[in-house]
């Protein structure tokens, strides 16, 4: 990552939350 990339960057975190959030959910799911 850059961070002189600042236009990408906040993309980017959304991006990567909510990656982050569906592989949360899959597994909470699988545990189920």
């Amino acid at each position: 990552m850059k961070l002189k990339d600042s236009s990408f960057g906040v993309p980017d975190k959304i991006y990567y939350a909510t990656i982050s959030l569906k592989l949360r959910r899959h597994a909470i799911f699988s545990l189920q």
